[in-house]
């Protein structure tokens, strides 16, 4: 397992005792900007803080209310040197309902911007809506990644906001494939695998190309038939 290290000076210090280092480190590939753990922790150039009052508990609870930040753990190294270890919470899903905002393989909400470098993630419509620090409901979040795990191309966009609807002939998934050719599929939550095995099936016939065009519609719900049709 590799760390990536960040060392930085925050602070000059004329008297003894004073942080004046921040070295912070996490095994994942993006890391915080030590000027927003500055901010986060309350650090300051004008205001410099004592190694020997600074509340390392309290500055990690601090860091873990963060909704980016999964874990934390903070230290004095030294007289001068604040040490800050943690572990991000990294973009699962794009959600749709919300700008700038991403699902977690916990199913918990995180910024994205300007944390991470744009990534092509699969996109998800939650059947609720979400809130810093709560997750979303197991089983929304098994549904959605299980649905997903289904495609081997990722860049597909999952709507699973009524799938959970009381009565079972309303409920329905919604997953849009962008490629070869943009279309969708409705399939039923319960035997959503079974249709998808259905559609493979059909989408690699030779005659697909000519049946299924672009943004077409494509609803498995009816067992062994497809309904083809306009978006």
């Amino acid at each position: 397992m590799k760390w990536v290290v960040f060392f930085s000076l925050f602070s000059i210090s004329l008297s003894g005792g004073d942080l004046l280092y921040i070295q912070h480190t996490t095994v994942q590939s993006e890391g915080l900007h030590t000027h927003f753990l500055e901010e986060l922790l309350g650090l300051s150039k004008d205001q410099p803080c004592s190694s020997k009052t600074f509340d390392c508990f309290s500055a990690q609870k601090r860091l873990m209310e963060h909704p980016v930040i999964k874990s934390a753990f903070v230290a004095i190294r030294g007289e001068d040197t604040l040490f800050v270890d943690y572990v991000l919470r990294l973009p699962f899903f794009l959600l749709e309902q919300y700008p700038n905002v991403a699902l977690d393989e916990e199913g918990f909400a995180l910024p994205i911007h300007p944390f991470f470098s744009q990534k092509r993630l699969p996109s998800l419509i939650l059947p609720e809506k979400m809130e810093w620090g709560q997750p979303c409901s197991p089983d929304a979040l098994s549904l959605a990644s299980s649905v997903l795990k289904c495609f081997r191309n990722k860049n597909i966009y999952i709507d699973i906001s009524r799938a959970f609807y009381k009565a079972r002939a309303l409920r329905e998934i919604v997953v849009k494939i962008h490629e070869p050719f943009e279309h969708y599929l409705r399939l039923h939550p319960d035997n959503y695998k079974e249709q998808l095995a259905n559609y493979n099936k059909l989408i690699t016939h030779p005659t697909a190309k000519k049946v299924v065009q672009k943004e077409a519609v494509i609803d498995l719900r009816l067992g062994k038939k497809a309904y083809i049709g306009d978006k």
